[in-house]
């Protein structure tokens, strides 16, 4: 497209390299003929300017004398062809121009383009800026590099970006991307793998990955995102951008799930707040899609809360490791691999032969429906106050929903000489509930969360190998592989097994209670409660499993009294694989 103003300016305007001159002067170090357009906020308004021809090896003075302002924008084209600029858009025209005012462009007859910034300096009268070869050819032929964000929505989305840069982790915004648009708030070939971002419409909600970073209502770069509110902006949650280790640009479309669109939940996901004096770091294991996972660190400073996991929960059971200045933390012993960065690793074996150090984790049941859960670390019991809290944090509480369970269960302790495989059953709030399985190695404990609610009598089947088992009949429904089942009827119509179970009287305990397993492993449900041997046998009868009459003619058995339970062992080294193994472990 050849400018009436392009051939005019380029024969009136195009100076001398050498010359000594104020205003602010472009020069073509390309070797192509660059077509510029100016922007820049006039005495009332934004106003824009087009175009100067400048050959290769020149220079052209758009604005002459010396400068009134710090910033100007420039636009530079070859034949009319694209250009990347930073998001800072002006009225254009194909003609020669002077507009008045950077809105409403297409109303008033012009296009829409994008400038990039220059940066003449707080005091500068003078500036010069070099159209450098290698800068233009990103520019001019950007398709395919830099990070964009295209408007599937809707909406109006008002994007924010978050990355690492030269000197610290640096937060920009905002981009507003208006559906079925397209912006590129990170130009050029990407330098990081991961990048962040926030959506919003109209300054609404958005469900971020538990990635904080410092934000302003107005349009902003701000280094370091730390001491946010002190230093007088918002502090924001961020989702991660993984654009893969060698990518040069990436393009991520902003959708109802991801986005900031009405009716999407910020209150999914898994969420810990801290309620202890000190700050807690938080790794967070979990079976994903390529096995075991383990990402860390969060922090999470008193008195607030970090969603670590965002959208609708997809597993039950997760698994925590919170540490004070990389301190102690007193897992159970389910173990992932960590580093002392920030971290996500696919594995939880050959920890250190890749690497990485190998530490505890305890477990999180989130329920078998929960789309959403807040555990809450609190001081460890019978500490003397802030100073004196452990990391052995959020141990005895969690809140979901409003509503707080504490630290009461089951523990099963194995002494026979076998791996044993242990499935329980437990009238829960939806019927009788089956979960297994649980590998427990021999002098091992483990503590099965269930539905991490007390209650008096629990079921249990322990296996060695998948063997037999003699049962008290007690027939809940088991599968071969992970499962929680609710309801004990119509198994094998619903594809699964019916097995026989044990029962174990708690005693009404409101707190732990543990139970031994002991035999000479030649039969897996052997087992007593401190310590005394209860072998019995099944008679063939379906009991109720409350001990009263079903009222249909099933036998009544009442349990005989049991001891008081034995201390709760020692802990040893590690347990079994994590609930969620198959039979066999």
């Amino acid at each position: 497209m050849e400018l009436i103003k392009r051939i005019f300016l380029a024969t009136c305007l195009v100076g001398i390299a050498g010359g000594a001159q104020a205003g602010l002067k472009i020069c073509n170090d390309t070797s192509d003929t660059q077509s510029i357009s100016i922007g820049y906020k006039g005495d009332t308004e934004w106003t824009s300017e087009g175009w100067w021809n400048i050959d290769p090896g020149e220079c052209a003075t758009p604005v002459g004398g010396d400068l009134k302002k710090r910033y100007y924008y420039l636009r530079a084209e070859v034949d009319g062809g694209p250009f990347a600029g930073e998001n800072y858009s002006f009225c254009t025209s194909n003609e020669e121009y002077t507009i008045v005012g950077d809105s409403d462009c297409s109303d008033r007859g012009y296009d829409k383009e994008d400038f990039l910034e220059i940066d003449t300096g707080e005091t500068a009268t003078s500036h010069t800026y070099r159209l450098t070869q290698a800068a233009m050819d990103v520019a001019q032929s950007s398709e395919g590099v830099g990070l964009k964000f295209c408007n599937e929505t809707s909406y109006a989305q008002d994007v924010s970006v978050g990355y690492q840069g030269d000197d610290d982790w640096t937060s920009e915004g905002w981009w507003n991307v208006e559906p079925g648009e397209c912006v590129t708030p990170i130009r050029g070939e990407l330098k990081k793998q991961f990048y962040y971002y926030r959506a919003e419409i109209s300054s609404g909600g958005f469900e971020g990955g538990g990635y904080y970073f410092c934000t302003n209502k107005e349009a902003y770069t701000i280094v370091g995102d730390e001491d946010c509110e002190s230093r007088g902006y918002d502090r924001e949650n961020f989702s991660e951008i993984d654009t893969g280790s060698t990518s040069k640009g990436y393009t991520l479309a902003l959708t109802p799930e991801n986005s900031g669109t009405p009716g999407s939940s910020e209150s999914q996901g898994l969420t810990f707040c801290n309620e202890t004096g000190d700050v807690q770091s938080v790794s967070v294991g979990y079976e994903g899609d390529e096995g075991w996972t383990s990402e860390g660190w969060w922090n999470v400073d008193p008195q607030d809360c970090t969603t670590v996991l965002s959208g609708a929960l997809n597993k039950q059971y997760y698994y925590y490791r919170a540490e004070i200045d990389g301190g102690d933390f007193d897992g159970e012993n389910y173990y992932f691999c960590t580093t002392k960065e920030a971290y996500t690793i696919v594995g939880d074996t050959d920890c250190e032969a890749r690497g990485y150090e190998k530490e505890s984790f305890r477990e999180i049941n989130t329920g078998p429906t929960a789309k959403s859960y807040t555990f809450t670390l609190i001081p460890s019991p019978g500490g003397d106050g802030p100073d004196a809290t452990t990391t052995d944090t959020g141990s005895n509480v969690s809140v979901v929903d409003d509503m707080t369970t504490t630290d009461a269960g089951l523990e099963i302790c194995n002494e026979t000489s076998d791996s044993q495989q242990l499935s329980f059953g437990y009238e829960g709030d939806e019927g009788w509930t089956s979960e297994g399985w649980w590998v427990v190695e021999p002098g091992d404990c483990t503590t099965p969360a269930l539905d991490n609610k007390p209650h008096r009598y629990f079921y249990y089947r322990a296996e060695v190998n998948g063997g037999e088992f003699t049962g008290q009949s007690y027939f809940f429904c088991t599968s071969p592989d992970a499962y929680t089942i609710v309801g004990d009827h119509d198994c094998e119509s619903r594809g699964f097994d019916r097995e026989d179970f044990r029962e174990i009287d708690t005693g009404g305990t409101e707190g732990m209670f543990t139970f031994t397993l002991v035999g000479d492993g030649s039969q897996s449900g052997t087992g007593s409660k401190s310590g005394d041997e209860d072998t019995g046998t099944g008679t063939g009868i379906d009991l109720d499993r409350t001990g009263g009459n079903d009222g249909d003619g099933t036998v009544v058995v009442e349990p005989d009294p049991e001891p008081e339970p034995d201390p709760e062992p020692e802990p040893e080294e590690e347990k079994t694989p994590r609930r969620g193994g198959s039979r066999g472990g």
